[in-house]
């Protein structure tokens, strides 16, 4: 698949083969990173400047955070794990000169590209930037000589673990492809998107992807749960910003909304992200001999802007910049060990208060989002159970377009055709007749018609027709079409 990295898949096999239930099998790994993602943060707290009571303050801010990302996404949660670990190898003070760190940061970013395609361009810019600053930060032909032959043992890892898949996803498609994700996302964020914003832009939107306007569609294979399954066969028009001038004032327009966006996104995770950065850009005000001789200073900037600025170019959402804020954290935890060497924070009560209002400020979002993800996870799973159980429904199943909170319609009836092992054809166009709906119904075989929210207008074809669930679930009504 061009557009779902496979690594999760891979991960899932030996939880299929011993027929661990999917859902216990996606707690169960989401468990495992998180344990990893925390022992790496750990581990990466020792190459910043910070004490031990900054440090234990670092991971109490950082469970909220590890919890809240296991819930978003699984594979944006073992992504930012992987990245962890990758960052913690790039800032070792004797990566320049051990040839087997690289090729094990070669790995770490060819795992990471397989968990999400967006890691591929990141790692080949980040460790080509990386080696150029130890190369300009190297004394001597010599130190130079062994930077030059680390970044070519890297990037040879690289190349050679992602080939295969590369290859593969190549061959599918006809045409040279690392992914089909970037392009796909580009497509659905064009001027003739025909889309709309969901009601919470900060937690997601609806662009131009067809599965919200189109109407019903057909999943993409025999075994699929819908045409989600691989989105790059949906029809979509490909457009450039530099094909016309009008496209181009689109695309600045595109990039002013994401960096409003990521500003709102990043302030979201902390109040105290920017003034964070700001204080670390202030760290840079040195003479340049010294600067190189911070990595510890100059990467975690170099990491966070071009993390950040890749999303800038398409679309950005919460969970795409966790890692960014797993970074800051960090960041801010330096900041915190230098303020304590001054006067004003000489008393304890001072630097308690401190530590106290920066945990504070990290994990109010976090907490927050797990109680509301978590409930919204957890009620899915019991409605598709009594769906099954009590109602029996299952095969072909199409919705209605509502939104819903923390989700839309079509996400919420995409998960629980997903738990109820059958397929989902989607969602009614806007302004659709109802002799244009049944045909669409006739034509794909629909059993189960969802209709979500309260007082909605049934369509006068299924008035007569059986609603399963008699009013038992409150803003749901299912229809058994045929």
């Amino acid at each position: 698949n061009g557009f779902w990295g496979p690594l999760l898949s891979w991960i899932l096999i030996p939880f299929i083969s011993f027929k661990i239930n999917h859902f216990t099998a996606i707690n169960i790994i989401s468990a495992i990173t998180g344990i990893l993602a925390l022992i790496g943060i750990r581990q990466l707290s020792f190459k910043f400047k910070i004490s031990t009571a900054i440090r234990n303050a670092i991971i109490v801010c950082s469970l909220p955070i590890v919890v809240q990302s296991s819930l978003i996404e699984t594979q944006d949660f073992i992504l930012v794990a992987l990245l962890i670990y990758y960052l913690n190898i790039m800032l070792r003070k004797d990566y320049a000169t051990r040839h087997g760190l690289a090729a094990a940061a070669g790995v770490i970013g060819a795992l990471a590209y397989f968990c999400k395609s967006y890691a591929f361009p990141f790692f080949l810019a980040h460790f080509t930037g990386t080696h150029l600053f130890l190369l300009f930060s190297s004394n001597g032909s010599s130190a130079k000589k062994k930077v030059i032959i680390t970044a070519i043992t890297g990037l040879a890892v690289f190349a050679a673990i992602s080939a295969g898949w590369i290859a593969q996803v190549s061959d599918k498609y006809g045409h040279f492809a690392f992914s089909t994700t970037g392009k796909n996302n580009m497509a659905a964020m064009g001027p003739e998107a025909q889309g709309e914003d969901s009601s919470n832009p900060i937690y997601g939107r609806e662009e131009g992807w067809p599965i919200f306007y189109e109407g019903l569609l057909e999943p993409v294979n025999e075994t699929a749960t819908s045409a989600w399954e691989d989105p790059t066969y949906l029809k979509m028009k490909p457009w450039s910003p530099l094909s016309s001038a009008y496209h181009f004032k689109h695309f600045a327009n595109l990039i002013f909304k994401n960096i409003s966006q990521g500003v709102k996104i990043l302030n979201l995770y902390s109040s105290l992200t920017f003034a964070i950065i700001f204080a670390y850009i202030l760290l840079c005000i040195r003479p340049l001999k010294d600067l190189l001789r911070r990595p510890d200073i100059i990467l975690p900037l170099f990491t966070i802007s071009l993390y950040t600025a890749g999303y800038m170019l398409v679309h950005m959402e919460v969970r795409y910049l966790q890692f960014v804020n797993i970074v800051v954290l960090l960041m801010g935890g330096h900041i915190l060990f230098r303020l304590f060497k001054t006067s004003f924070f000489s008393s304890p009560l001072r630097r308690k208060t401190l530590i106290f209002l920066f945990i504070i400020s990290f994990i109010i979002m976090p907490v927050r989002s797990v109680i509301k993800r978590g409930h919204y996870v957890e009620d899915l799973h019991s409605l598709s159970r009594e769906l099954r159980n009590d109602f029996h429904v299952s095969g072909n199943i199409a919705s209605n377009k509502e939104y819903l909170g923390v989700n839309n319609s079509w996400h919420n009836t995409f998960r629980l055709a997903f738990h109820l092992d059958s397929k989902y054809y989607g969602q009614a166009r806007d302004m659709i007749s109802d002799s244009e709906l049944l045909e669409e119904f006739e034509k794909y075989n629909i059993n189960y018609y969802f209709i979500w929210g309260e007082n909605q207008r049934i369509p006068e074809f299924l008035q007569q027709k059986v609603e399963v669930t008699q009013g038992r679930i409150p803003g749901l009504k299912i229809y058994h079409v045929q």
